[in-house]
């Protein structure tokens, strides 16, 4: 995928109803995909704590 693409912004201001807070965190899709990495590899250490225990 291309830098420009990765980069491009989301908007998502234009809809005033919208007020969660990850609206304004993930600003592009490259901030979305590594919120998504991120949780991911929270949840494989979740899952090793609790086998492992």
């Amino acid at each position: 995928m291309s830098e420009e693409a990765l980069n491009t912004e989301f908007d998502f201001f234009a809809d005033a109803s919208i007020k969660e807070q990850h609206w304004s965190r993930d600003r592009n899709l490259r901030d979305v995909l590594l919120h998504l990495y991120e949780w991911h590899q929270l949840s494989i250490k979740w899952v090793v704590v609790w086998v492992l225990s």
